[in-house]
This record gives structure tokens, C-alpha cells and sequence, in this order.
């Protein structure tokens, strides 16, 4: 039996000035009781304090919570003090219910007095592990598919007759209520949030840098769909004769990671053509996303329309040292898309100081090159270039890179420094 359950979430903006959104911070809430286990709200709580840093749409103001304010004890060795008590804490957004000793939480009035008018207002509850169990005491799993701790799933079937309970199963999303499976699977539910709300890219990196390598889309359930998504903007898209006529309707109670989880679906469904409207609509709405880019070239190129080379493609020119390959691919993308943005600038710098790492310094540099050829106007490129040609032993090229960047930010101090090292080393 499959159990679909639509929901409204409250609107993140308008989509009539998508160039001019300001970023929206939620108010992430984290319950802690005695017993919580420790990385039943640690994972989520790196997640979510991570993403912000990551979206230009979306910010998390994460807090914990609890019956009071006084300590209380994670683990039986580590005493967590609460940033507020359900008396005094700012209203949700996002509810986090980890698990651990949830006893002693099913038995607080308080605990569960606020979890049950919390829920009422805010867009989302996530529950990890046997959290679960205090979700389903306040009546949220009813009518509901869900998971929870592996060892727990027995207990909550037969706690909860009207919800089916699944087994091996990462994460489960209903729509307003998520429900994660044990400890390390709250990382999992906590990065398809940040998905759906966020956009996959910032998802992505969230996981980079917490070296999550395990996470990837789509490993959990997904019970829900906003009604919005096809009822108008799906509909507005497929009516529309250009990106830019739609671009004047007003899209509320979508958050973007849900209008691109959706130009996903159609394209893996092949339903290219929607897909590609869908992508550009993106393109023209968030014209600094660079994944938009990427997404619309896949597209582009599974429909057999000219496009510029993906990202991962230029990466992979870059693995196998094609670097006048690569580089032409830019400039080519550039002649076909004057402002296609088909590069992350963090994620080709970072692989450029990997190789530094690696004492690969002409690879390194090439890689810097690439990134000063599409992202002429940074300085940070041209310092990091010049980074690459002091490790290479060329101080001439260095200095110029760094005087370049110090030409372009001021107050790059580091450029200063480097600059007055070098020169000083040459004489």
C-alpha cells in the first residue's frame, strides 16, 4: 500500500523578481532530552549549519531546545546546555526529533506539548532514529508511510497500526513530516532536505565538506509532492512560449530545489522537452546558479540540441590533462551563451589545491588558468595562480599573478605579503 500525502509549504519568495530574492533563514530547531543519542542531532545539526554557508536562497538559524534550559547529559558522558527551553525558544521552521533514551521525552508533558503545537506552524519535522516514537505519539505518522531505527521498526508497526513502517529504508518523506532511520541516517534525511529546499548543488557540497561520500540522491522514499509543482508552475511552463513570459507569474509555496527536483524527474522520465523548459526557466529566473547551466546542457544534449560541455565533462578534460580542450570548451560555450555560467569557481579551486597537494604544480596551474579563462574578474584565481607558480619556482609569474589579484581586491592582503616575500627572496 502506498500512501500519498500533499502538503503546502509557506513560500520562500515570489519568483516575479527571482534576480532580486532575498535569502530566507529558517529556524531549525533541535530537540535534546536525557538520553538523546549523540549523532542523532549532531549529524543533522552539521548539516544544516553547514548549508547556509552554501545557498544564496536559503539560510539555517539552528538552535537546540529542550524541557528547560538546565544541562542535560548525551551518551552518559557529554552534557549538552540547551540554547532555549519550549518556553522561551523562536518558533520552528524545521523540527528535528532525534532519537536515543525517548522514553523519558514521551513521558515530558512539556516536550510533547510543544512538539505538538510547534508542528502546527512549522513547514517541516524531521525524526531520527526512534524519534519517530515521539512523532507518532503526537499523532504525525497517521495514514503515513515511515521508518525508524532498524532495531525499532517491529515496536513502532505495532505502536502506530496506522502507519506503514518500512524496513532498510534511509529516510521517508511525507511532505511536513520526514522520518530517518537510525543515527547516521539523519545525516541522509537532512541532505534530501536541504535538497528539496536548497537545490542538489548546495546538498552536494554540504557532503564535500563534511567528506560524506556515502550520500547520494535519491536513496530514501519520497511520499510527497507539492501541488503547486503541477498545478502551476509545471502548467505555466508548458504554456509558455519563452523562459521569460513566465517569469512574470508568481510561483508561492515553491521552494527552488523543488523546481529543480522536478526539471530531474522529467528528464529521467524523458520527458526532455519539459525538462529543458523547466532548466531554462531556471537559467533565465537564477542566472548566477551555475548548476542551472549544467542541468539545461545535459538536457540540451540528451535532446541532440547544440550545447556547451557540463562540468563534470570539463572535469574529466582536466583528469585526462586535455587543458587546451577544456579551455576551448569555455570559450566555445561563451560564443554559443554569452553569460553561460558552466563552472563552479570553488569546486575547480579546490581541485587545484588538491593538486598542489600533490605537488602536481603544472597541472595545478593549468587547472588555474582554466579558472582566470572563465572567471576573468577574480581575484581569488589569479592569487591562487599565483600560488601555483611560487610552489613551480617561477617568481616572475607569481608576482604578476598576485599583483593582478591584488589589482582587482585591494584589500587581498594576502597578495600583499606574498608579493613583498617574493621580492624580497630575489634580492
Amino acid at each position: 500500500m502506498r500512501f500519498i500525502l500533499i502538503i503546502v509549504l509557506l513560500p520562500i519568495a515570489h519568483f516575479t523578481s527571482a534576480q532580486d530574492l532575498e535569502k530566507k533563514i529558517l529556524n531549525v530547531a533541535i530537540l535534546v532530552h536525557e538520553g538523546v543519542e549523540l549523532f542523532d542531532f549532531a549529524g543533522p545539526g552539521e548539516v544544516f549549519s553547514v548549508a547556509g554557508r552554501f545557498s544564496d536562497l536559503v539560510g539555517f538559524n539552528v538552535y537546540t531546545v529542550a524541557s528547560s534550559e538546565a544541562p542535560i547529559t548525551s551518551q552518559t558522558f557529554l552534557s549538552v546546555n540547551p540554547n532555549f527551553s519550549v518556553d522561551n525558544c523562536p518558533k520552528p521552521d524545521i523540527i528535528i526529533l532525534p532519537g536515543g533514551q525517548t522514553g523519558k521525552a514521551l513521558k515530558d508533558i512539556k516536550i510533547m506539548e510543544w512538539v505538538e503545537k510547534s508542528n502546527k506552524e512549522a513547514e517541516v519535522v524531521l525524526t531520527v532514529c526512534t524519534g519517530a516514537f515521539i512523532a507518532e505519539k503526537a499523532g504525525l505518522l497517521e495514514h503515513k508511510r515511515a521508518t525508524t531505527h532498524w532495531g525499532s521498526t517491529f515496536y513502532l508497526s505495532q505502536k502506530s497500526l496506522l502507519t506503514e513502517v518500512l524496513i532498510n529504508t534511509k529516510y521517508v518523506d511525507s511532505g511536513k513530516i520526514i522520518t530517518s532511520g537510525g543515527v547516521s541516517s539523519g545525516i541522509e534525511g537532512s541532505l534530501h532536505l536541504v535538497q528539496r529546499l536548497a537545490g542538489r548543488r548546495v546538498a552536494e557540497k554540504v557532503a564535500r565538506y563534511m567528506e560524506y561520500d556515502k550520500w547520494k540522491p535519491g536513496l530514501g522514499i519520497i511520499d510527497y509532492q507539492n501541488p503547486y509543482l503541477e498545478d502551476r508552475f509545471l502548467n505555466e511552463i508548458k504554456k509558455a512560449t519563452s523562459p521569460e513570459k513566465i517569469l512574470s507569474v508568481s510561483f508561492d509555496y515553491l521552494y527552488y530545489g523543488e523546481l529543480e527536483l522536478a526539471g530531474y524527474d522529467l528528464l529521467e522520465s524523458g520527458d526532455i522537452e519539459n525538462a529543458i523548459n523547466v532548466f531554462e526557466y531556471l537559467v533565465v529566473a537564477f542566472p548566477d546558479e551555475h548548476a542551472n547551466f549544467t542541468n539545461l546542457a545535459a538536457a540540451y544534449q540528451k535532446a541532440g540540441k547544440p550545447s556547451p560541455r557540463t562540468q563534470s565533462q570539463i572535469l574529466e578534460l582536466l583528469e585526462a590533462q586535455k587543458f587546451n580542450e577544456a579551455t576551448d570548451a569555455v570559450a566555445n560555450a561563451r560564443k554559443l551563451q554569452p553569460t553561460w555560467v558552466m563552472l563552479d569557481e570553488n569546486i575547480l579551486t579546490s581541485r587545484g589545491y588538491d593538486l598542489l597537494t600533490e605537488k602536481k604544480y603544472e597541472e595545478a596551474i593549468e587547472t588555474f588558468k582554466l579558472i582566470i579563462h572563465a572567471f576573468p574578474k577574480s581575484a581569488n584565481a589569479h592569487d591562487s595562480l599565483g600560488e601555483g607558480y611560487m610552489l613551480a619556482g617561477d617568481t616572475e609569474l607569481s608576482i604578476m599573478n598576485y599583483k593582478k589579484s591584488l589589482e582587482l581586491n585591494p584589500s587581498n592582503e594576502n597578495a600583499r605579503n606574498k608579493i613583498e616575500e617574493l621580492l624580497e627572496s630575489k634580492n
